[in-house]
């Protein structure tokens, strides 16, 4: 129900501007498997390819999630996508937590010229916005 909820506000009249969205809530309820049903759909859906360009509406995804459920998002896309043989494969990258921030900013330019998932934690992700603003702002 609620991806199909999500899909509704993405087709709504007031949706040019949607950029992204939320999924948070209870342990237990779903969330990782609607996820990774959603990102699949998004990457391997032939409706949503640009006919004249060929190119794909979405290439690339990011997650951010608490630090201790990182590994287990990774082994989740590997679980159930990644491991059956009849799915396109989806390349999902993370920044591990002890990386340096040559590793961390290599990973992400990665990511961003291949596309695929990018999984990294909540702090981590705080921690490279607030340099990149600083950054933008020197």
């Amino acid at each position: 129900q609620n991806v199909c909820q999500s899909f509704e506000s993405l087709q709504s009249p007031n949706s040019q501007n949607v950029r992204g969205c939320i999924l948070a809530h209870n342990m237990g309820l779903g969330k990782s498997l609607q996820a990774i049903a959603l990102v699949h759909t998004l990457f391997s859906n032939p409706v949503l390819v640009d006919h004249a360009s060929g190119k794909r509406f979405f290439r690339s995804v990011l997650i951010c999630v608490p630090v201790n459920t990182l590994a287990n998002w990774k082994d989740e896309f590997n679980l159930w996508v990644n491991s059956k043989k009849n799915l396109p494969q989806l390349p999902v990258h993370s920044l591990k937590k002890n990386s340096s921030a040559y590793e961390r900013s290599r990973t992400v330019c990665r990511w961003k010229r291949d596309g695929g998932i990018l999984i990294l934690t909540t702090s981590t992700f705080a921690t490279m916005c607030n340099k990149s603003t600083k950054s933008n702002n020197s």
